[in-house]
């Protein structure tokens, strides 16, 4: 009698897998705290920084205000030498001069040989306002020819024309124009003793703009004169 083995089949048994969710540990951040040494180098770094900037700031602004003063300083010069050069120049004679002021008869549009209101040019430089300033006639626009005939006076060479423009300078009609700001003094000198003889003008005008100071130096003859 023959034995057949039996077969055993082998069952496979999966059993499920259990997956286990583990959490990484956070990683902790440690801080570092500053010591005292790197506290004080810090500050003192912030300090000396803050000393540069001020001080380079300091230099950017007095350098800044210097060129400042310097372009000032050279308009004015120019300005100032170029009217009193072209007002002596073109001058028909020189009627007074003084201390700080000068007086010109421009012109003689009239021929009368006489200097007339309107032909007055004063020149000063103002001590109360530190400017160089030109006072001459201005009559009103809505003036008839009549009204500007009978105001304007007819001088002789022989009057005091200081006293004269002193009067016409407190009155309505001489205002004063500004010829350049910031002079400390004016000083004027004539080639003769006699203004009414003298043929040239001597100027020296000192400027002041900020601590800066300039001196102008110069000369002006006229072109034309009386006989």
């Amino acid at each position: 009698m023959a034995h057949h083995p039996l077969r055993t089949g082998a069952a496979r048994v999966t059993l499920p897998s259990h997956h286990s969710q583990r959490r990484a540990p956070r990683a902790i951040r440690h801080r570092a705290g500053l010591t005292l040494l790197e506290l004080l180098l810090a500050l003192s770094i912030t300090s000396i920084v803050g000393l540069a900037v001020t001080a380079m700031l300091a230099a950017t602004s007095y350098g800044t205000d210097s060129e400042h003063d310097m372009r000032a300083l050279l308009v004015r010069h120019t300005a100032a030498t170029a009217r009193i050069s072209a007002a002596v120049r073109s001058c028909k004679q020189i009627l007074a001069q003084g201390d700080g002021y000068l007086i010109l008869w421009q012109a003689d549009p009239n021929a009368n040989n006489k200097p007339d209101r309107t032909e007055i040019q004063h020149i000063e430089c103002d001590d109360a306002t530190d400017e160089i300033l030109s006072y001459t006639t201005v009559f009103p626009d809505a003036w008839s020819q009549t009204q500007i005939d009978a105001a304007d006076t007819e001088y002789e060479l022989t009057d005091n024309f200081v006293t004269i423009t002193a009067a016409l300078k407190s009155g309505t009609y001489f205002p004063p124009e500004r010829w350049a700001a910031g002079v400390t003094a004016l000083d004027l000198a004539l080639d003769q003793s006699d203004p009414l003889a003298a043929n040239r003008v001597s100027y020296r005008i000192t400027l002041q703009a900020g601590d800066l100071t300039d001196t102008a130096i110069g000369a002006a003859a006229l072109r034309t004169r009386v006989e």
